[in-house]
């Protein structure tokens, strides 16, 4: 059994200030986590919690301020949120299996880099500053920015599990700092901060454009999403950037992001355990903003329609998310689109259940679920019925826009045929 502590700050007004103290314990099976938050902490007018679900703040004023996390291992939601997924853990075991060594989630959460979703940090220290304590195998060197070409090569070797050159040890901890499962780098770019998504070597399908012809049919569409733009090196490898949702534009602050996961009160192992739309929308009313609830509600069930319409299967619980927005709102509210990608494959069912017919991916399965998203069922048609007008119309237009190869066009087709 090993002991290992924290501190866990997070971003408010202008810089991190500590927020309390994650205790691990490892033990194999039996690990576990507990927090606490700091009594200077909960004093603080613009306190935000670490976790609205498993680590609320009304609990801690009320006097419960040790919070016990779960059995098994994993860390609590809302810090999990702030760790490498799958494609981060990828790259940090590369890194540490080369220089010998094995990490456990306590690494991850602290070695993941400063570029990491959201608006925490972490640090072994109280008083030291997050984002310092990386091991000699991890450090970025102090040369200067990689070039997308480069991240783009160190990608790929990652990808194939070789080893590193020197200078592409940056790239673990900006790889490093992001959910999914594909390879993605926190970079800046015209001033703006940005998400750089990389295409694969040999891809069937032009990924990175097709995601950038989708976002652009979803704010067709009426939703919320981020600006996108392709990149090409090397002539014919495409970057996806995405700019950053959980950052105020030109400026360093960050806000805060939990996944739809962390909303429902669930943990890293349970991810892959059922879970529904209306799941969300009922975790949405106890834990979001009363001033957006209806709106956010409202375009849940958007989303869900769009993802029927263009067969985006890879609907998961972290590929929904949160913002905790201080002006206007006050509260958290549902962030924009991210990680939407057409499936020409597979046209039964979402990976999230959708209405009376469970997962079953038909716009009557999604109306008979209308009323948990505050919606009359003539509501709902009408949004269904402008969805399927305004992808019917633009899919291919943008596709095509986008550098989609013609010939590939009947491919891409498939993933639409809901709204045919």
């Amino acid at each position: 059994m090993k002991e290992r502590f924290a501190c866990v700050h997070i971003f408010l007004g202008t810089d991190f200030v500590p927020a309390g103290l994650i205790e691990v314990v490892e033990d194999g099976p039996l690990s576990t986590c507990r927090y606490r938050y700091f009594d200077e902490y909960l004093e603080r007018k613009d306190a935000v919690a670490v976790d609205p679900v498993r680590l609320p703040l009304h609990d801690a004023m009320r006097g419960n301020r040790v919070f016990d996390g779960p059995l098994g291992g994993d860390l609590f939601g809302g810090i999990e949120d702030a760790c490498p997924d799958s494609w981060g853990r990828h790259v940090l075991d590369t890194a540490a299996e080369n220089a010998g060594h094995a990490l456990q989630p306590y690494d991850y959460m602290l070695y993941a880099g400063r570029e990491r979703i959201g608006a925490l940090g972490f640090s072994e220290r109280i008083k030291e500053p997050p984002f310092q304590n990386f091991p000699d195998w991890l450090r970025e060197p102090l040369d200067n920015e990689l070039s997308l070409e480069e991240m783009l090569r160190a990608a790929d070797k990652v990808e194939d599990a070789e080893n590193l050159e020197p200078q592409y040890r940056r790239f673990f901890v900006r790889g490093s700092s992001l959910g999914g499962a594909k390879p993605k780098a926190a970079i800046e770019h015209e001033g703006e901060s940005w998400i750089a998504k990389f295409g694969a070597e040999r891809e069937v399908l032009p990924t990175c454009r097709m995601e950038h012809a989708t976002m652009e049919l979803a704010r067709l569409c009426g939703i919320r999403t981020p600006e996108t733009r392709i990149v090409t090196v090397y002539e014919n490898r495409d970057i996806l950037l995405v700019k950053r949702f959980d950052r105020l534009a030109g400026t360093c602050v960050r806000l805060p992001f939990v996944s739809a996961l962390t909303m429902l009160g669930r943990s890293r192992s349970e991810a892959d355990h059922p879970a529904t739309y209306i799941n969300i929308a009922e975790a949405m009313r106890r834990h979001c903003a009363g001033s957006t609830l209806k709106n956010d509600l409202a375009e849940l069930f958007s989303r869900m329609i769009f993802n029927i319409c263009c067969n985006n299967n890879d609907d998961h619980l972290r590929n929904h998310g949160f913002l905790h927005l201080e002006t206007r709102v006050r509260g958290w509210t549902l962030s924009p689109l991210y990680d939407v990608v057409p499936q020409p494959f597979n046209q039964e069912t979402l990976q999230l259940g959708i209405g009376s017919q469970g997962r079953k991916a038909t716009f009557e399965n999604a109306l008979s679920s209308a009323a948990h998203f505050g919606l009359s069922r003539e509501e709902a048609e009408n949004s269904v019925l402008k969805i399927k007008k305004t992808v019917f119309a633009n899919w291919e237009k943008l596709m095509r826009g986008a550098g989609v190869p013609a010939s590939l066009l009947p491919m891409v087709r498939k993933s639409f045929k809901a709204v045919f």
